[in-house]
């Protein structure tokens, strides 16, 4: 118990100081710097708010020139749309437009002072604010001022108030917007509240839970031991695959510094794989294409991850034109820390693009070359995943493994026969079913004779989108089939597949057919319940249906049903 006791007082202290000095440094740090850290973003905002109306004057002009409005008409739609323009929670934050005399020319909440003179109109401080605008705009082009101005929709109430203004030199124009500074200490008091509360009940909390974390320390550390070896085998024999690759593979971070490159990236970009590292992934970008890689790694904070062409170049200024396949990485948290990619050269078939503009072959080169790279970069991840399939881990876990690589490779298949085929529309789905049965066979492990199907297919071509979506249903009907045949613990696995046209012409069926040899319970579902909803929505994606029926002592038959107009675009 003194033990436990001593154990307890070392935890609980320790944190008692820690609580001290988090109260000590939100007053003195923690809460000046948000304070000029709010006060600065929001200097930063009103800029970038009065620089995208800009852009739409810029606009309005540019049609001017063109003669394709008057400049009259011009100025006029330009203030109907500023004075419509409102941001902030409540709307009540606004532009105003001045010209050089001053005139108020606009402003949203001071419909009688506009189209007066100004110039001579002070706030409750006696500041000329308007005449300061076009002293700013004649002197500098933009900055900032401070002054009094009443609240909209506050009845009359007058605070101080930081604005930004930023005059259009082609129509003689200034305009301007701001923010209310007292507002701005208002929320800082209300987020300080906040996050006093917050931080001090995470802190209670740690403490309570402290002395349980102490008791699971050393449990948790010899656990963690073997772990990280597993980890650092694993990391081990993917770094050497990657290293290896034919493509380039880079991972950096959120600041966009690279983390591990591989041989042939750092071939392309003139450096070794040791002093890579750290550096700035925009050194390595061509200037024309920078603005590209920044927007789309906009898109991958936000859980998109299109592919984009971007061309790379070393110190010599040689370059490598790529196609990039990236890939966003995210926390516990769910926040964004960083991204991997894998680099494609395509230089040379840029070389062939620009020198058979003319020609249909070139079209043809380059969709089989992009179709033979996906499903190259397909059967990479497949070969990660066939890595993990090690005696080492549970059955169910390589069981798992298996239905990522069936899906996987359902998808690489359409890539497969697109690369294959002189009709880059449509894939045999025909092919398409005896090529996933044929990977099927051979993960399995079991003989000819062990695994034993019957095909009766018609020739159906279905679109690249539809042949996946169907290919994503074929291979789930077949991993529901495989883990039927673990369950029964039997040596021999059997089924059938059928396609055929409805009398009408108007839908094709597909029916696959499990060769039961155990029994199940009338009334018992013997299918993962989650597979089975996931092939139904499938099928709806198709506006087609799924179905199945069992009995305990026949086979079990799944239908898919699709409209044959899915398949029309052929």
């Amino acid at each position: 118990m003194k033990r436990i006791k001593i154990r307890i007082s070392g935890i609980i202290i320790p944190l008692l100081i820690i609580i001290l000095l988090f109260s000590l440094t939100i007053f003195i740090i923690i809460m000046p710097y948000i304070r000029k850290s709010f006060v600065a973003k929001e200097t930063e905002n009103i800029k970038l708010l009065v620089e995208s109306q800009i852009q739409i004057l810029d606009t309005m002009n540019k049609s001017v020139k063109n003669g394709t409005i008057s400049l009259h008409h011009a100025k006029a739609e330009a203030l109907s749309i500023l004075e419509d323009q409102r941001y902030g929670e409540k709307k009540d934050f606004y532009f105003w437009i001045i010209d050089m005399q001053p005139v108020l020319l606009m402003h949203p909440f001071q419909k009688d002072l506009e189209h007066t003179y100004v110039g001579n109109y002070t706030d409750a401080k006696g500041n000329r604010l308007f005449q300061e605008m076009v002293d700013i705009a004649k002197t500098s082009g933009e900055g900032y001022l401070e002054y009094l101005w009443e609240v909209p929709y506050s009845g009359g109430d007058v605070l101080a108030k930081k604005s930004f203004v930023k005059s259009y030199e082609p129509w003689g124009w200034i305009i301007g917007t701001g923010f209310y500074i007292q507002r701005l200490s208002s929320e800082i008091r209300s987020l300080f509240i906040v996050i006093t509360i917050f931080s001090t009940a995470v802190l209670l909390l740690i403490i309570l839970i402290s002395v349980f974390l102490y008791r699971q320390r050393v449990k948790l550390n010899t656990q963690n031991l073997n772990f990280k070896m597993d980890l650092f085998k694993s990391e081990r024999r993917y770094f050497e695959l990657l290293k290896s690759m034919n493509d380039g593979f880079v991972v950096i971070d959120s600041s966009n510094r690279i983390k591990l490159a591989n041989r042939k990236f750092c071939d392309w970009v003139g450096m070794n794989e040791t002093d890579i590292a750290g550096t700035d992934m925009l050194d390595y970008i061509d200037d024309e294409f920078k603005n590209a890689f920044e927007c789309n790694i906009s898109l991958r904070k936000s859980g998109g991850n299109d592919q984009y062409e971007l061309t790379l170049i070393d110190r010599n200024e040689n370059r490598t034109e790529t196609i990039v396949s990236p890939r966003g990485l995210f926390d516990d948290d769910r926040d964004y820390s960083g991204s991997y990619a894998v680099f494609t050269d395509v230089s040379m078939l840029k070389n062939i693009q620009n020198k058979l503009t003319d020609s249909l072959g070139q079209k043809e080169i380059l969709i089989k070359e992009l179709h033979h790279r996906v499903k190259n970069n397909l059967q990479i991840i497949i070969s990660l995943l066939n890595f993990e399939k090690t005696d080492e881990v549970s059955e169910k876990c390589n069981d798992l493994i298996l239905r990522f690589e069936l899906r996987l490779f359902s998808m690489a298949i359409v890539h497969e026969l697109m690369y294959e085929s002189d009709n880059f529309r449509a894939v045999s789905l025909k092919d398409y079913i005896n090529r996933l049965i044929g990977y099927l066979k051979t993960e399995s492990n079991l003989s000819a004779e062990n695994f034993k199907t019957q095909t009766e297919l018609i020739e159906i071509h279905a679109p690249t989108d539809k042949a996946t979506i169907s290919g994503l249903i074929f291979a789930g009907i077949m991993i529901i089939m495989f883990e039927l045949f673990k369950r029964e613990k039997s040596e021999k696995i059997e089924f059938i597949m059928k396609s055929k046209e409805s009398l009408s012409k108007d839908r094709y069926s597909f029916e696959f057919i499990y060769i039961c040899t155990g029994k199940y319970p009338e009334n018992e579902c013997p299918m993962d319940g989650f597979e089975l909803n996931l092939l139904e929505n499938l099928a709806q994606q198709l506006n087609g249906s799924f179905t199945y029926s069992y009995s305990a002592d026949k086979h079990i038959s799944f239908l898919l049903d699709i409209p044959v107009k899915e398949f029309e675009d052929t």
